[in-house]
């Protein structure tokens, strides 16, 4: 009995312990605010600590899915698991309590870092006396062919959390707003809507983004989803483990899979701060817990409250994965009511029905907060819309031009046709995974059309087991590859990232297909290969039809290692990018812009590529992510006078414009910025030749010259970007505002006018 204490004491002091040490380090020390453009070997100890600090995460999320399951469940159905399946049940179990607790968190703004370290403190407490036995359970579970397939996967694990769970990075668009985003949220303590405004619609779900934050620093979206990935990774090497014992195929599955995140292929996933990652990941955990719900009627109670946890997670964090869901629990539950399954159907009811109320729940919090359930759908969302509150926010005139530009999107689609297969064939990534899809129908044929039966010994559990497994996971395929073909039709590009799900999923019903075999022909002579070979030969012929994979992971891994090493600063590292412009995630020119003024101002964007977000104090907004001002049909339509008292009050008073890039903006084609009276309002604070940060006019500032004028008209009169002209849309806000303002209170929704002919 002292010993067991002894132990439990140990662990909380551990636990304890090691959190607030690694809170403490990160709030003294806080390299990225303070060190930002430094090198050192001080980065070895910072990545160390960023190590442990994942480690944390995981165990917070476990340990309370695990405490769930423990008083659900009965303990010896807990017992039948591994180790790695229980703390994949407590993992998926955990994160829909923790995504639920910081939602609710931000609501009440309560997004401090106090709050978060007594959060996870409590359940480091609390857990103390599981975490010693986990440990020994672990050690004592593990056989040699386990360790050798964990250390396998564990390799692969380091290169990836180095490469991408620790490296800077995340992208154009995380530059640009994403970033800005998360940033906002910290500021306010809350999720109440703030200025980088439809990203309330999309990542006020990211709680344990906002969370490692506040613990940690803003480096922390990367190793977040470095623990989603890595359980992922673990779900899809467990199941293909209960499928296919005693092979390389759970190492296979794993591997394949953490190497997809590694580079970016075909120039989209495997950016760690964004969301789509761990989009995927949940997506992989749902389907992993339906494949050992349907394994044994005496795991169907763990895997049910784990799916449970995982469709208000999924709910929460991105709303059409949790719609996707919505219909396929609603084709299971009419699928198993033709097969008389009965308590299956009731089952998968409840799913659908836990689901969409999760979904309805997160809507109607988007109507209290903003005044629109969401802005994808608008045309029928806008309808019911609070549009009193929408203006209270002054993110109508936005709303207008988020209407135009998909409107434009669908003006360039090419119609449903032949060409939509190949869409989505591109979404479900089947040119990465075509030698394995290809091999996989030859398991697949050779199992229904049943080999002599001299050859095959029944094995009736592992069958039923891999056959249950198939028809589920393609089910899934099948429901949300249809879905895509409408979804994602129109807005491809950002429907590409968020498809991501279908890579690992894909594996998983590779595998499945030729676990169907092995299942049957065991006992063969051929069985060795089939475990062994046939895994390790797929991998390498899958990994050789990726082009330049070897040489891009080569290069970010170069990157990567001298980050590690202190080699690279954070400044360095953002410079360093693979894929997207030349500069990667700062812009030299914004960073000199930015230099010119105090940390934290206010610099409006008339480019694209102007960005340098990931420098501590730099502001640098743009178009249509963020909301210029409250009254931006006045700045837009209203003399120069009005906009630039307009603009001073909301502390904008500085803009940035490149000649050298495409002109990309609304306010560029305002009276205010008529080229013909730039000279009149405006002066410029710094320029180097192609860029000019303009702020008002002073006498002791360079003044507007003719060349400055000939450059930025000459952008002027350019032709419209692929997706959206904003000179002629203009007016058309000015008319539309007009008349609902014109409207007696409260304003109803009126009809948004259609996009005008040079944005169409």
């Amino acid at each position: 009995m002292l010993k067991t204490e002894k132990q439990t004491l140990i662990s909380l002091i551990f636990l304890v312990g090691g959190f607030l040490a690694l809170v403490a380090g990160f709030s003294s020390v806080d390299l990225y605010h303070k060190h930002f453009f430094d090198h050192g070997s001080v980065f070895l100890f910072y990545n160390a600590s960023r190590i442990v600090f994942a480690f944390f995460l995981m165990w917070i999320i476990y340990a309370v899915g695990y405490a769930i399951l423990f008083i659900a469940t009965p303990t010896r159905t807990l017992q039948e698991f591994t180790s790695m399946e229980r703390f994949i049940f407590g993992f998926g179990t955990g994160i829909g309590f923790w995504h639920g607790l910081l939602l609710a968190c931000g609501v009440l703004n309560l997004y401090y870092q106090s709050v978060m370290v007594v959060l996870c403190l409590i359940v480091l407490c609390a857990s103390a006396k599981h975490f010693k036995t986990v440990i020994s359970q672990t050690r004592q579970s593990i056989t040699k062919e386990a360790a050798v397939i964990y250390m396998l996967i564990g390799l692969a694990l380091v290169w990836l959390l180095f490469v991408r769970g620790l490296y800077p990075g995340g992208g154009g668009d995380y530059y640009t707003h994403y970033f800005y985003y998360y940033l906002e949220v910290l500021q306010n303590h809350g999720l109440v809507p703030n200025d980088v405004w439809y990203h309330y619609y999309y990542t006020k779900g990211s709680g344990l983004d906002f969370l490692g934050m506040l613990v940690m620093d803003p480096e922390s979206p990367e190793v977040v989803t470095f623990c989603y990935v890595t359980l992922a990774a673990f779900a899809l090497a467990t199941f293909s483990a209960r499928l296919v014992p005693r092979s390389l195929w759970p190492a296979f599955s794993a591997i394949l899979y953490i190497l997809f995140n590694m580079v970016s292929v075909s120039g989209n996933g495997g950016e760690f701060q964004k969301l789509h990652e761990k989009n995927s990941a949940l997506i992989v955990m749902a389907m992993w817990a339906i494949c050992m719900y349907s394994s044994r009627p005496q795991w169907e109670r763990p895997a049910l409250i784990t799916l449970v946890s995982v469709m208000i997670a999924a709910s929460i964090f991105m709303q059409p994965t949790a719609l996707f869901f919505v219909v396929f629990f609603g084709i299971w539950t009419v699928l198993s009511y033709f097969k008389k399954n009965y308590k299956q159907m009731r089952h998968a009811l409840f799913l659908g029905a836990v689901t969409a109320g999760a979904l309805v729940c997160v809507l109607f919090l988007n109507y209290c907060m903003t005044g629109l359930v969401t802005d994808q759908a608008i045309n029928l969302t806008w309808r019911f819309a609070n549009v009193e509150r929408l203006n209270q926010w002054g993110v109508i005139p936005n709303i207008l031009m988020v209407v135009w530009a998909r409107e434009s999107y669908a003006h360039m689609v090419v119609p449903y046709g032949w060409n939509t297969i190949g869409q989505l064939s591109t979404f479900m990534r089947v040119d990465r995974l075509w030698i394995l899809l290809e091999s996989a129908f030859i398991p697949l044929l050779l199992f229904y059309f049943k080999f002599p039966r001299q050859v095959f010994l029944e094995k009736k559990e592992e069958i039923r087991m891999a056959q249950t497994a198939w028809v589920n996971v393609s089910l899934l395929i099948a429901v949300f590859a249809v879905l895509s073909i409408f979804v994602g039709h129109i807005q491809s590009v950002s429907y590409l990232r968020f498809s991501s799900f279908f890579f690992p999923l894909l594996i998983l019903w590779s595998v499945i297909c030729w676990a169907l075999l092995v299942s049957k022909w065991h006992t063969f002579s051929y069985s060795k290969i089939l475990r062994i070979e046939i895994p390790m030969i797929l991998l390498i012929m899958v990994l050789t039809t990726w082009s330049h994979w070897f040489l891009d992971v080569r290069e970010v891994t170069k990157h990567a290692m001298r980050f590690i090493r202190g080699k690279y600063s954070f400044a360095d590292a953002y410079s360093h990018q693979f894929g997207g412009v030349w500069f990667g995630a700062i812009n030299p020119a914004a960073l000199e812009a930015m230099r010119q003024t105090s940390p934290g101002t206010r610099i409006w964007s008339m480019n694209g590529n102007a960005h340098c977000s990931a420098v501590p104090g730099c502001r640098v907004e743009s178009v249509i992510s963020f909301k210029l001002s409250s009254h931006l049909e006045k700045i837009l339509n209203g003399t120069p006078e009005e906009a630039k008292k307009i603009l001073q009050n909301e502390n904008l008073n500085y803009f940035l414009y490149a000649n050298n890039y495409v002109l990309l903006d609304l306010l560029a084609y305002s009276p205010l910025f008529n080229p013909k009276t730039l000279n009149k309002y405006f002066s410029i604070k710094w320029t180097d030749g192609n860029t000019y940060l303009l702020t008002w006019r002073q006498p002791y500032l360079m003044a507007i010259g003719p060349d400055f004028v000939k450059a930025y008209s000459d952008s002027i009169k350019q032709p419209r970007v692929n997706w959206f002209d904003f000179k002629e849309s203009l007016p058309e806000i000015d008319r539309f505002m007009k008349k609902l303002t014109q409207s007696s209170h409260p304003w109803h929704p009126i009809a948004f006018p259609p996009a005008p002919e040079e944005i169409r």
